[in-house]
């Protein structure tokens, strides 16, 4: 699938403060957040962010930060998603979405040790595309970032994508939910 071209990291950071300050100054002014003028501007916002990020991995926190913050080895859970989101959360059919996932993991015996992340795209309770991949949680907290395309085709409505990773004695699950706009 092929990535978006990647704006100029100088021009990025200002659209992006122009676009929020344009969105404050809207909710300041009395707009509810059902105003199509106000949705226009998040719109803006998250395809914004989306276009920032990149697949892949990123550390968010180093191994000692996150046992201290789980409670590692206390018989808290090796590891849990903190969360999962799709940007733009009202993609256009013919577009692209972003997903992102959190997850915190505690360094331990299974560090190493694959496991299973799949993405699962449903419908009105129907599964419409599945993929599965071996994945290694690793100790600390980490974002894990994919792009997919929307089919033209897409009917219109909403959308669920679950997130699941199992690993032998762990399973995480978590899901993020958007609507396919015409």
């Amino acid at each position: 699938m092929p990535m978006p071209m990647p704006m100029p990291s100088s021009s990025l950071p200002r659209r992006a403060a122009l676009i929020s300050l344009a969105l404050v100054a809207l909710a300041l002014g009395g707009c509810s957040s059902s105003t199509p003028l106000v949705r226009k501007a998040e719109d803006m916002v998250q395809i914004v962010t989306a276009k920032a990020r990149f697949r892949g991995e990123s550390n968010l926190a180093d191994p000692g930060r996150v046992a201290r913050e789980l409670g590692c080895g206390a018989g808290s859970a090796a590891a849990k998603f903190e969360s999962s989101a799709v940007l733009p959360e009202r993609p256009r059919a013919g577009r692209e979405i972003n997903h992102r996932v959190v997850y915190a993991a505690c360094p331990g015996a299974d560090e190493g040790a694959p496991g299973t992340l799949t993405r699962r795209f449903t419908r009105e309770g129907r599964t419409l595309f599945e993929d599965s991949t071996p994945y290694t949680l690793k100790p600390g907290r980490w974002s894990v970032d994919v792009f997919v395309g929307i089919p033209p085709q897409a009917t219109p409505g909403p959308y669920r994508l679950e997130v699941r990773y199992a690993q032998r004695g762990l399973r995480l699950e978590s899901a993020s939910d958007f609507v396919v706009q015409p």
